[in-house]
C-alpha cells in the first residue's frame, strides 16, 4: 500500500485539514465528511495561505467509504462521540491504516484502542494530538489558515510508537514530535483555557451576548483564573510523567512565530492575532462545555485524586458548571482514567 492520507470526520475543520496536508506534502488528500452522507466524487484545486502569508497550491479528492478505507492513513477530526459512532457504524475505515486523532482529549488513543476491539478492529498504530493542527477557513478556491501550531505533540500509546507516527504522518504534518499519550492527554489548552473564560462571562453567554472569546471576555480576574487551573494541571502532568509544560509555554511554542507574545497566559490570548476574530458561544452548551469539562478538567480531577493531587479549582469550576447547567460531567471520568492509565505500555517504552 503506497502513502496515502484520508482527513475524515464530521466538522468544517475535515476539508481545510486536508488542504493544509496537501499544501505541505505535495500530494493528493483524500476527504471524507462522515455528516454529509455520500457525495459525488470531485477533485478540488484549491490556494492555501498560511500566516506568514506564503501561498501554496493544494489538491483534496472526496473519498467514498471504500476509497477511504484504502488509505495508509487516517487523520480523524471528530470528538469522542462522533469517534464512537464511527467505529461503531464503519469499523472498515479503520483496518488497515495508522490512525490519527486530532483532537486526542483525554485518553483519545487509549479509548480509540479499546471501542476498537470491541468493534473487531485491530489497526496497526494509534495516536493522539492535543489540539486540532490547523484552524482556517475554506471559501469557493482559498483556504486562509487563520493559525497552525508549530512542533505539535503527538503522543502513542507508547513513547517509541508516539515517535513512529509523528515522522509516519510528518509529510502531511511537518513538526510533529513524538511523544506518550499520557503526556498529550494532559496539554490541550482547551481544557484549561475554555471553562475558566465561560465561567467568567456565564451570565453574559446566558444571555446571548456578543463578547469575542478572546478579547472582550478576558480581565486581569480571568487571566489569574487560568494561571491557577494551569498549575493544577502542571502539578497533576508532573505527578503522571515526571514533567509538565505549562500553558504558556506550549502557547509559545506552538504560535509565537505567528505574533503571541507575553509573560502570562492573558498576554498570550489578548497578543494572538489569530484570535482576533474570535466569536463567542451562543449558549451554555458549545464544545466548551461538552468537550472540555467532561474529557478535559472532569477526569483530570479524577486522575489526580488517584495520584494524590489537589485540585480544588478545576473541582469547583466543574461543580459551578454542573450546577448551572444541570450536565453530569463526572460520571463517566473514572473509565477515561482506567484507560489511560492500563493502556499496556510504558510511557519510556
Amino acid at each position: 500500500m503506497s502513502d496515502t492520507l484520508v482527513v475524515l470526520g464530521d466538522n468544517p475543520l475535515v476539508e481545510v485539514t486536508a488542504a493544509y496536508c496537501s499544501a505541505s506534502s505535495g500530494t493528493r488528500v483524500r476527504v471524507l465528511r462522515t455528516d454529509l452522507g455520500s457525495t459525488t466524487p470531485t477533485l478540488r484545486e484549491l490556494r492555501v495561505r498560511t500566516p506568514d502569508g506564503a501561498t501554496r497550491s493544494a489538491q483534496i479528492a472526496s473519498a467514498d467509504e471504500a476509497e477511504a478505507a484504502a488509505c495508509s492513513h487516517v487523520l480523524v477530526i471528530a470528538n469522542p462521540r462522533s469517534l464512537r459512532r464511527l467505529l461503531d457504524d464503519r469499523p472498515t475505515l479503520f483496518e488497515a491504516a495508522d490512525i490519527l486523532i486530532a483532537p486526542g482529549n483525554f485518553a483519545g488513543a487509549a479509548g480509540f484502542r479499546h471501542w476498537a476491539r470491541e468493534a473487531g478492529v485491530d489497526s496497526p498504530q494509534v495516536g493522539e494530538l492535543p489540539g486540532v493542527a490547523v484552524f482556517g477557513q475554506l471559501t469557493e478556491d482559498l483556504v486562509e489558515i487563520r493559525h497552525l501550531k508549530a512542533d505539535l505533540q503527538c503522543g502513542g500509546l507508547c513513547r517509541s510508537q508516539g515517535e513512529a507516527l509523528a515522522a509516519s504522518f510528518g509529510r502531511w504534518l511537518p513538526g510533529l514530535v513524538g511523544t506518550h499519550h499520557h503526556e498529550t492527554s494532559l496539554a490541550n489548552l482547551n481544557h484549561v483555557i475554555h471553562p475558566p473564560i465561560m465561567l467568567a462571562n456565564l451570565s453574559a453567554i446566558d444571555r446571548g451576548e456578543g463578547r469575542r472569546f478572546y478579547r472582550e471576555s478576558l480581565s486581569e480576574a480571568t487571566g489569574r483564573l487560568l494561571e491557577v487551573v494551569d498549575s493544577e494541571r502542571c502539578a497533576i502532568s508532573r505527578s503522571l510523567t515526571g514533567e509538565s509544560e505549562s500553558t504558556v509555554q506550549l502557547f509559545t511554542r506552538y504560535y509565537h512565530a505567528q505574533g503571541a507574545a507575553g509573560e502570562s497566559i492573558l498576554e498570550l490570548l489578548q497578543s494572538f492575532p489569530g484570535y482576533e476574530l474570535s466569536q463567542p458561544p451562543r449558549a451554555l452548551w458549545p464544545s466548551y462545555l461538552t468537550d472540555d469539562l467532561p474529557y478535559g478538567l472532569a477526569p483530570m480531577e479524577e486522575l489526580a485524586r488517584r495520584i494524590g493531587v489537589a485540585t480544588p479549582t478545576i473541582s469547583s469550576i466543574i461543580t459551578v458548571f454542573e450546577s448551572a447547567t444541570g450536565l453530569d460531567v463526572r460520571s463517566g471520568a473514572g473509565e477515561l482514567v482506567d484507560r489511560l492509565l492500563h493502556a499496556g505500555e510504558s510511557p519510556v517504552e
